[in-house]
């Protein structure tokens, strides 16, 4: 196959808003236009209405109850409102998407997406981008499900035996990281994100990307605990999401991904707080989904 193939179908592609294109246009502008954003966020009524309801969660809120996104921009900044708008516009260009369980494909993205924060702050690395990465690691396997369904069954029998990556580059030539790291591309979201879909599969390989390392040691640290998949309560109750709680005054187990997380400067404790942090605050954007 020819990943060509996975972009001749755009009825079946995400459907963005022409302002999450003009916020994602933002991460390469060093002096954005922040009252040109508010005003195009403004025209569209449903996409206010739930950056509005994330801004006013317990995560984000402060006394008062923002009212509007011009409240919502000055108290958020625009690093954390254009996290807020993307997140809302994906979760909205997706609705009704067949073959695939939105709700819980949505709920392991987040769960990723607030891992990668979280290890972010801990590397010292940009928080909101690494967040993004997360949000849209595993954006390539919407798009192989819902536009190749063949195939996607066919990895999906193949991946039991051989694992994920393996069977995606049997039945497709290249993998799903590759397939949503083009579309991140079109969409013209920076570099560093591009390569961060792209290598999440093997941050170490050829060029260093922080981006990929951190998706890497998220995904990890949501495999050891059953993902999405753990818990059928999970959106309702993230503190028990994964499973077996790791601990900073445990051994690492034999397979945990030390040389990754050596080269972003993290260690292990850094994964197990990580992880905790998740467990116990959750992330906000579940009640958008």
């Amino acid at each position: 196959m020819q990943l060509q193939e996975f972009f001749d179908k755009p009825h079946l592609l995400p459907n963005i808003p022409e302002v999450v294109q003009d916020l994602i246009a933002t991460f390469n502008d060093p002096d954005p236009d922040i009252f040109r954003i508010i005003d195009d966020l403004s025209r569209d009524p449903v996409l206010s209405a739930k950056v509005l309801r994330l801004a006013n969660s317990s995560r984000f809120g402060g006394v008062r109850e923002i009212a509007s996104v011009k409240e919502a921009s000055i108290r958020l900044g625009l690093e954390r409102l254009r996290t807020l708008v993307i997140a809302s516009g994906l979760i909205s260009a997706t609705t009704g998407l067949p073959g695939i369980d939105l709700k819980k494909f949505w709920e392991n993205s987040f769960l990723t997406a607030e891992l990668c924060r979280q290890l972010a702050v801990s590397a010292g690395l940009p928080a909101e981008q690494q967040f993004t990465c997360g949000m849209l690691h595993d954006i390539g396997l919407l798009i192989l499900v819902v536009s190749h369904p063949k195939e996607a069954d066919d990895i999906m029998a193949l991946t039991s035996r051989q694992g994920r990556v393996k069977a995606e580059q049997a039945v497709l030539g290249f993998t799903s990281a590759e397939i949503g790291a083009e579309l991140a591309r079109r969409w013209q979201f920076p570099l560093t994100v591009v390569n961060g879909l792209k290598h999440q599969f093997s941050p170490l390989n050829g060029d260093f990307s922080p981006e990929a390392a951190l998706v890497y040691l998220s995904t990890w640290l949501v495999e050891q605990g059953g993902g999405a998949d753990a818990r059928p309560e999970w959106s309702e109750n993230l503190a028990m999401t994964l499973g077996v709680q790791l601990r900073k005054g445990d051994e690492p187990p034999p397979s945990w991904p030390e040389q990754v997380a050596k080269k972003v400067g993290l260690d292990w404790p850094a994964l197990v707080s990580a992880q905790e942090a998740v467990a116990r605050d959750g992330s906000p954007f579940l009640m958008a989904v």
